[in-house]
């Protein structure tokens, strides 16, 4: 049976294009690594290199545009996000990281753990207040919650 294109995806880090395709009723990724991709690089010979490089895939089912729109979409984020040299990578503190690998959660406590060792205020810092209380005054804003009280 043949290779039935689905759908694309996209991997920013390395820059990829993710084809799914469906053969004998099963889905399959086959990912196409763009390695040599620059905020300079011409989108539509990139489009077309990879087209003719897996036809076994794109034969007469996959338009050309539609993958130069996906290369520009990598090339944008070159341009937008230039790599770190420090690899640090850019892991959303903000975001779900009950979804995320072990790598990346490692990462992220790191990052917080970092944080709150630079603005920890122990008993040795002249700045220690034992019992520190602040008065706010009254509130900014209509709320509706805390009115019991």
């Amino acid at each position: 049976m043949a290779k039935v294109p689905k759908r694309f995806a996209l991997d920013f880090d390395p820059p990829t294009v993710v084809l799914e395709y469906e053969k004998n009723g099963s889905l399959f990724h086959y990912k196409m690594k763009l390695k040599n991709l620059t905020p300079d690089t011409d989108t539509r010979n990139v489009a077309q290199k990879l087209i003719d490089r897996h036809l076994q895939f794109c034969k007469d089912r996959i338009n050309t545009s539609q993958v130069e729109r996906l290369v520009r979409k990598l090339v944008y984020a070159l341009e937008e996000d230039p790599p770190s040299g420090g690899g640090g990578g850019g892991i959303a503190l903000d975001g779900d990281l009950n979804k995320v690998s072990e790598a990346e959660l490692a990462q992220a406590k790191a990052m917080m753990s970092e944080t709150f060792d630079k603005n920890f205020v122990g008993r040795e810092d002249p700045s220690y207040i034992h019992d520190k209380r602040v008065d706010f005054g009254p509130p900014q804003e209509e709320n509706d919650w805390d009115d019991d009280f």
